[in-house]
């Protein structure tokens, strides 16, 4: 958390006191990220109570009636916007006054699906490798950055193929090797005979979807939020992975996971191409928040920022 977030938490503590003696309370909120995301929303709802109590505490909130009326405002960077849409999703805004979301796969990113298949992807320093694919694909949060975006991917497939294998969760769609490598990890951990490796992973798929649909579902005037309440930034002009083929003409899935898919035409004039790009790791298509239009967004490039 200090390595990472150590100066932007200095730089707001810093930035929204008028003085120094009446400072504005700045809390990181840490949570294990490899966990399902509805889970570690219940653990921000429960940390936004505590720092509301804590916040009560300081006398110059206490003198100006914070009391009255408590509220936070949240920032959520990558997977943690995530976290914070879905937990107003089920919670409404009564406790959250405005909220700031830096470059969050609201529809997913087509690297999660390079981890799970390869282990090796730009969501981390590690290139593919056996345990490192072992791992993600038992990570049930990574199925929550599963690409849902319209174009994210296409599949291909003969008539003697399942056509049904058009969902990106979908079990069908998913090669067997996942499967088995999940049942790798049970059998080292010696969970129960209940959990079998199937029902693993078709778990982690449903909860995924279930979560997606209810981010898809929220909207703002629904929480009483108002689009001016939620600043989205996203990252764009670099060479982002913005999809993927799936090839079922054997009877067996195939991930494509190219170069020619990972493009940079943020200077085109088209809009379709223009949204061809990202931040490297999370597609432009991928950050766009169904619950926002995307006149709202702020693009953020290398060197300049505007509004798109």
């Amino acid at each position: 958390m200090e390595v990472i977030y150590e100066d932007l938490i200095e730089e707001l503590r810093h930035e929204l006191s008028a003085t120094g003696d009446r400072a504005v309370p700045v809390y990181p909120f840490a949570y294990d990220w490899r966990r399902p995301l509805n889970e570690i929303e219940t653990q921000l709802g429960d940390f936004v109570t505590e720092v509301i109590d804590r916040t009560k505490l300081l006398r110059h909130y206490h003198e100006n009636d914070y009391a009255k009326q408590p509220k936070v405002n949240l920032i959520g960077h990558s997977m943690g916007g995530l976290v914070v849409a879905g937990y107003l999703a089920s919670c409404g805004s009564d406790l959250v006054r405005q909220v700031v979301t830096l470059e969050s796969p609201c529809q997913g990113s087509c690297e999660a699906v390079s981890k799970v298949v390869t282990g090796g992807a730009n969501l981390s320093m590690d290139e593919g490798r056996s345990r490192e694919r072992e791992a993600a694909r038992a990570t049930p949060a990574l199925y929550h950055l599963l690409p849902s975006f319209r174009g994210a991917f296409d599949v291909r497939f003969d008539a003697l193929t399942d056509s049904n294998r058009t969902s990106i969760y979908g079990p069908a769609l998913w090669q067997p090797s996942v499967v088995d490598s999940i049942g790798k990890r049970i059998d080292k951990r010696e969970l129960p005979d209940g959990d079998d490796a199937q029902t693993v992973f078709h778990g982690m798929l449903e909860r995924a979807e279930a979560h997606r649909t209810r981010l898809d579902e929220l909207r703002l005037e629904d929480i009483d939020m108002a689009e001016t309440d939620w600043l989205a930034i996203v990252g764009v002009d670099a060479e982002t992975l913005v999809g993927f083929d799936v090839d079922c003409a054997t009877g067996k899935p195939w991930f494509r996971l190219d170069s020619s898919r990972r493009r940079n035409w943020w200077e085109r004039e088209n809009t379709e191409e223009r949204r061809c790009t990202g931040d490297g790791t999370v597609p432009l298509s991928g950050a766009i928040p169904s619950f926002m239009p995307e006149r709202r967004l702020v693009c953020v490039t290398p060197t300049t920022s505007v509004w798109n």
